[in-house]
C-alpha cells in the first residue's frame, strides 16, 4: 500500500496492533508500530530484559552483622553522594 493513498487507513490498521514496514523504492526505510504498553517495567518484561522476582521480600535472609567500627553502606553511599547535590 502506498503511504500517500491513504494514511489514515495505514494509521487506522497501526492503531489496530499492526505493525507496517515503509519502503523507499521497495528498500524498507522505517516501521510504523503502535506504541508500546504499559509503563517502562512492563515494556521490559515484555522485552525479556527483566524478569519478574520468583521470591518475595520476607523469604530475604536477615542482614549480616557488621564488625564493630565498619561503615554501613547507606552511610558510605551518602556520603560519597554529598558533592552531587
Amino acid at each position: 500500500m502506498r503511504c500517500g493513498s491513504g494514511p489514515a487507513q495505514l494509521l487506522r490498521r497501526v492503531e489496530a496492533g499492526e505493525t507496517i514496514e515503509i519502503t523507499d523504492r521497495g528498500r524498507p526505510v522505517a516501521l510504523l508500530s503502535p506504541l508500546p504498553q504499559g509503563g517502562p517495567y512492563e515494556q521490559l518484561l515484555a522485552s525479556g530484559e527483566i524478569e519478574r522476582a520468583t521470591l518475595d521480600v520476607v523469604d530475604l535472609p536477615e542482614p549480616l552483622d557488621l564488625d564493630a567500627g565498619v561503615e554501613l553502606p547507606s552511610v558510605t553511599l551518602a556520603r560519597l553522594r554529598e558533592h552531587e547535590r
